[in-house]
């Protein structure tokens, strides 16, 4: 009898224990969106050129072994904690230097540095790509 009461308490707290486990992971690491941005730019050995298009992250022209930077906002409107992944396409990542990884507080904006950097005998022509920020709840 004290045998079946111990094994009944043995399942009960573990059945407890999977379940704050399950309830735990469950609740973090939850994706909660995924954005794509549109990456574009040209690189040339004439001169510089700017493009104001605001539905992508362009860049315009730039002369073969320089640079150029943009800042994106990210902003966490939840009221939990958030972590943005960062990803690139593999064409255009090469050139672009951006944090891959940042963590953003409930109720709070981020602004991220995305720059192009290119080197002198990288091959002239236009570049287009995305970045992705894949946002995970913590």
């Amino acid at each position: 009898m004290k045998k079946n009461i111990f094994i009944g308490f043995y399942i009960f707290a573990l059945t407890i224990i999977l379940l704050s486990l399950f309830l735990f992971f469950y609740n973090t690491n939850k994706v909660i969106s995924i954005e794509e941005i549109p990456i574009k730019f040209t690189i040339t050995n004439e001169g510089i050129g700017f493009d104001l298009n605001l539905s992508a992250l362009t860049f315009g022209a730039i002369t073969a072994g320089g640079s150029a930077r943009r800042e994106i906002t990210i902003e966490n409107k939840n009221d939990f904690n958030v972590k943005a992944i960062i990803a690139l396409d593999r064409g255009i990542a090469r050139f672009i230097q951006v944090e891959r990884l940042v963590y953003i507080n409930s109720s709070e904006k981020l602004n991220l540095n995305v720059s192009v950097i290119t080197k002198i005998n990288d091959t002239l022509g236009e570049y287009n790509g995305s970045l992705l920020i894949k946002t995970i709840r913590i």
